[in-house]
């Protein structure tokens, strides 16, 4: 057998190998700790509207995500019963039920309970489950009793406000808007369109603006394709906001005359804001951000120190201890030696991340109802394997720089704590050092960098690019790393510079040194 293939399936077979799948278990177990953690913020909310045809009322109720995307299979039991009498004491017995019916959600998420009754004031109880994920929470329609009266021929009665603020993805911390909408009877909205506005208000002011009219920044968000429409949230630039104003954005449904047939106000931030801000929106987010930066940030710990263990056992100690001489007597050089040992270092680490992300992808799917999706999957995989590629990198060239153990040992175990654990207390450090005077929007772009700077770091930095992460940044940009220019290609380059250079001074030491 090839000596250069003898040496690299005994590293793979070495005992080496246990330590790492012990660590990267820890690393998946905390993983599906945190996955079932999240299972009860998975929102399903209910929105729709009702109507009175036919000698009945219509209820027409779609179930959704926490992006406004439909949802099937959930069951919803709607109950009815003669609106109590309140003004009798002591109370009378609660009127009898005259309607219980249990019906599921179908591929688009909708559902209608037709209820024939005649017109007059009811209580109404709605009780939901969805046995995808039986902890999941439910809200709006699914989630609340009300009460409701007689609804005028042709009139269509919204429950709620015609637009809701919900995520652009499970996994995007992005805003956008959801339009519920209906015709006559409940027929679908036709020639109606959405557009939006925004206007600064004093707090002394009388009257406030209550819709568009008059103002001169007026956007179409484009027309309504149905009973329900997503459009993306108003990006509105606005002067400078006082102390004593704040932003209202405004967001109406207009006729095909122009005729305003529905609004609604999204109440902004009080001042002071620069001038020339984008319309801050409200942040609407599902598990699923939170969930994969909380494993890129386990994964940030715990891969390092697997590929640690890998360089450590499997050149850096038995260089230092001289074991390694024994196995040059083998028609091998140093220099292959140490392209083999990185090669298994590099092979190991990629196979056993992408097995454990894929087992925390099963786990999501399965307990979320949601898979992560493909091209985070992969994205995390490959910068996780490159991140901990890279720290295996300095292990090895720590292997040629100090003659013992213990440096090698200590360097390593401080950058790993350093990188990980504590890079925290590195992104504070402007604040530290300048005071109040290094502002959040400054602090948050120095954050985002700063991450370039230790590899354990670069998978948060990738979760931070993939899910948009959202804030109230001076100047109104709500897109951390694309403000800091931490961008895709940028995170690439960096951990291909990570692992070239130190696996360059380290085959110069070897060619050179040794």
């Amino acid at each position: 057998m090839n000596p250069y293939l003898h040496e690299l399936l005994s590293r793979l077979r070495s005992r080496s190998v246990w330590v790492v799948l012990v660590v990267l278990g820890v690393a998946v177990a905390l993983g599906v700790s945190t996955i079932e953690g999240d299972v009860p913020s998975v929102q399903i909310n209910g929105v729709g509207f009702d109507y009175y045809a036919d000698d009945a009322y219509h209820f027409e109720i779609w179930a959704v995500d926490v992006s406004g995307h439909p949802v099937s299979g959930v069951q919803v039991t709607l109950s009815i019963a003669p609106q109590p009498n309140f003004t009798t004491f002591p109370p009378p017995p609660p009127p009898p039920v005259v309607f219980n019916t249990t019906v599921t959600t179908d591929s688009s998420g909708f559902i209608e309970f037709v209820v024939p009754v005649a017109p007059g004031a009811y209580a109404a109880t709605v009780g939901a489950s969805y046995a995808a994920v039986p902890r999941a929470s439910m809200t709006g329609l699914l989630a609340n009793s009300f009460y409701f009266g007689p609804v005028a021929v042709g009139e269509v009665n919204l429950f709620e406000s015609p637009v809701n603020v919900v995520a652009l993805g499970d996994y995007l911390d992005q805003d956008q808007l959801l339009v519920v909408w209906a015709g006559a009877n409940g027929t679908a909205p036709i020639d109606d369109s959405v557009e939006a506005c925004a206007a600064v208000v004093s707090s002394f002011a009388e009257p406030e603006p209550s819709n568009c009219t008059g103002l001169t920044d007026v956007t179409s968000e484009g027309p309504l394709s149905g009973f329900l429409t997503l459009v993306p949230y108003p990006s509105l630039s606005m002067p400078a906001v006082g102390m004593f104003e704040s932003l209202v954005v405004f967001v109406e449904i207009v006729n095909a005359t122009g005729g305003v047939v529905a609004i609604n106000d999204l109440q902004g931030p009080s001042g002071p804001i620069p001038a020339g801000v984008t319309t801050p929106a409200y942040l609407v987010t599902g598990p699923g951000p939170g969930l994969v930066m909380d494993l890129a940030t386990t994964f940030g710990l715990f891969v390092p120190l697997a590929a640690f263990a890998l360089a450590y056992w499997g050149y850096a100690r038995p260089r230092v201890s001289g074991t390694v001489d024994m196995v040059l007597v083998r028609p091998v050089t140093r220099r292959g030696l140490f392209l083999v040992r990185y090669a298994s270092v590099a092979l190991l680490m990629g196979v056993v991340t992408t097995a454990a992300y894929l087992l925390l992808d099963l786990a999501a799917a399965t307990a979320l109802g949601q898979p992560i999706p493909p091209g985070f999957l992969l994205a995390l995989i490959g910068i996780t394997t490159a991140g901990s590629i890279a720290f295996a990198g300095l292990i090895f060239l720590l292997a040629h720089l100090f003659r013992s153990a213990g440096p090698i040992i200590g360097i390593g175990t401080t950058l790993l704590l350093l990188f990980s654990l504590f890079w925290s207390l590195v992104q504070s450090l402007p604040v530290l050092v300048e005071g109040p005077v290094f502002n959040s929007a400054q602090l948050l772009n120095f954050g985002a960098r700063s991450q370039l700077f230790a590899p354990p770091q670069l998978p948060s930095a990738v979760v931070g690019i993939l899910t948009l992460q959202s804030s109230y940044l001076e100047g109104g940009n709500r897109l951390v790393y694309q403000a800091s220019g931490v961008t895709p290609a940028v995170v690439a380059a960096v951990a291909v510079a990570w692992i070239v250079l130190p696996f360059a001074l380290t085959l110069w030491c070897v060619a050179r040194r040794d």
